[in-house]
């Protein structure tokens, strides 16, 4: 990955950081060796649209390259849950009701009975609660990067 930021850690703690050149390769002969030769680290390469990667390895005591292949993964922009909590039939909105996903990310709805909610890709189970009315569990799908509107319709108790 061409401009990537790569940062080796070595087993007593001492860091460097370099940059991958054009074809996405990196070279760092910055760090010397403990006295008994080989040293463990941890390599971590951080690059704009993708997941942070790492993987321990050998710094050879010969000044041989080390090869490392890092499988990068894209990073998925979340989507929004965007909720819309009224009281049934009256179509009124419910202030203060509060919406909780299977993931554990909670809003409470405002004025309006919107609540909204950023989570990543996926299917989710939201349960939807206020007082004095029945709970209205609800199913999601969120997309990457795009809103999803869930209408809720609450009974009274």
């Amino acid at each position: 990955m061409p401009g990537a930021k790569v940062t080796i850690t070595v087993s007593d703690g001492r860091t460097t950081s370099v940059v991958s050149g054009p074809d996405g390769t990196f070279e760092d002969k910055s760090l010397e060796l403990l006295p008994n030769g080989a040293s463990t680290g941890q390599l971590t390469i951080e690059a704009d649209k993708f997941k942070p990667y790492s993987q321990q390895i050998t710094l050879s005591d010969d000044g041989a390259a080390t090869p490392v292949t890092a499988p990068l993964e894209l990073l998925t922009p979340p989507g929004t849950l965007i909720f819309v909590v009224r009281a049934f039939p009256a179509g009124t909105p419910i202030a203060g009701a509060t919406v909780e996903l299977s993931n554990g990310a909670k809003a409470t709805t405002d004025a309006d009975g919107r609540a909204e909610i950023a989570a990543e890709p996926g299917k989710y189970t939201a349960k939807v609660t206020a007082p004095g009315m029945k709970d209205a569990p609800q199913e999601a799908n969120v997309a990457s990067d795009e809103n999803t509107f869930v209408n809720v319709d609450m009974r009274k108790k």
